[in-house]
Formats: structure tokens, C-alpha cells, sequence
């Protein structure tokens, strides 16, 4: 499958119970793992909450990137790239956008495996 067709990288599974599946969009792999949850939160509030795999975060002094609440999702496959989902909400719209992420070697950063 050429990377053309994994944009965007959440692919519809006709009659699946578990949801749609995210590919990875640079090689089109299923094998995708969340390795960082980050959420800034709307208006003027300052911080940021960032879940990794050794801990919990909370930044107090960030200022928001813009208006409306927005959550990033940094993702890993299994060759190795990386990417985000970056999901930001702002006058009752909501948005989704891929932002592909330096390449990383391993895998020991995802927050799902313990």
C-alpha cells in the first residue's frame, strides 16, 4: 500500500465493534501506539497536562497555542515513525490535522506497555 493511500491515516473498518484503526501515514502500518497525550486548555488559562509513560505532567506557566482547547496525541509505529494527531476545538468546530514527527529508533517511549 503506498503512503498516498493512508491520508488520512484513520481508515474505516466496515462492521468493526472496536472503532476505526489509525495507520501510520508516512508507511501505512496498523501497528500505530500512543507514546504522549498532551491537552492545552482554551482562553487565556495557562499550562498544559502531558501524559508519558514515566509520568504525568502538569506545566503551569505555558500559555495556550491559540484559542479553544487543543490535544495532541503523539503516536509511534513500529518501523518507527512518528506522528501526531492534533485535535483543537474552537466555536463549536472541531479539528483534526496530521503532523508527521522526527523519526525515532524505538519503541520504549509508548504509554500503552508496561
Amino acid at each position: 500500500m503506498s503512503p498516498a493511500n493512508c491520508i488520512p491515516p484513520i481508515v474505516t473498518k466496515q462492521g468493526s465493534n472496536e472503532g476505526d484503526e489509525i495507520k501510520c501515514p508516512i508507511c501505512c502500518s496498523g501497528h500505530v501506539y500512543p507514546s504522549k497525550l498532551r491537552c492545552n486548555p482554551a482562553g487565556n488559562v495557562p499550562g498544559a497536562l502531558e501524559v508519558c509513560k514515566t509520568d504525568i505532567r502538569l506545566t503551569l506557566g505555558e500559555m495556550p497555542k491559540g484559542r479553544g482547547v487543543e490535544i495532541e496525541i503523539i503516536f509511534q509505529c513500529e518501523q518507527g515513525h512518528a506522528f501526531t494527531l492534533h485535535m483543537h476545538f474552537h466555536k463549536g468546530a472541531s479539528y483534526l490535522r496530521v503532523a508527521r514527527r522526527p523519526y525515532l529508533a524505538d519503541n520504549s517511549e509508548v504509554i500503552w506497555r508496561d
